[in-house]
């Protein structure tokens, strides 16, 4: 990182059209499926029914969501017997500001 802090804020340049889309709708489709949002100390965390394909669209999601915005960090996770999944979205001090910005706007 060269000594530099990457500033709070999403960077949909770094996307190509087809990715912007694709970001778009996973953002509309797993904010449609959020069974449950708990704030952390430094982030938040989404719990996601599970179902067929619910793994692969949040892992999907993360890939995408990296490229925009390299100051989250990522942790994905199925819970062992009732297989919900789990995105948590953390980061330096300033990041669950920004995210609860964006969860009041949705």
């Amino acid at each position: 990182m060269n000594g530099k802090t990457i500033p709070i804020a999403c960077d949909m340049e770094a996307f190509t059209p087809e990715q912007r889309r694709r970001h778009s709708d996973l953002s509309e489709e797993l904010r449609q499926t959020t069974e449950e949002v708990k704030e952390l100390s430094n982030g938040y965390a989404f719990r996601y029914k599970r179902d067929e394909n619910t793994w692969m669209r949040v892992a999907e999601y993360v890939d995408l969501e990296r490229r925009c915005c390299p100051f989250f960090s990522f942790d994905l996770k199925r819970e062992a017997e009732s297989g919900d999944v789990w995105l948590s979205l953390t980061g330096r001090e300033g990041v669950r500001a920004f995210l609860a910005e964006q969860i009041e706007r949705s």
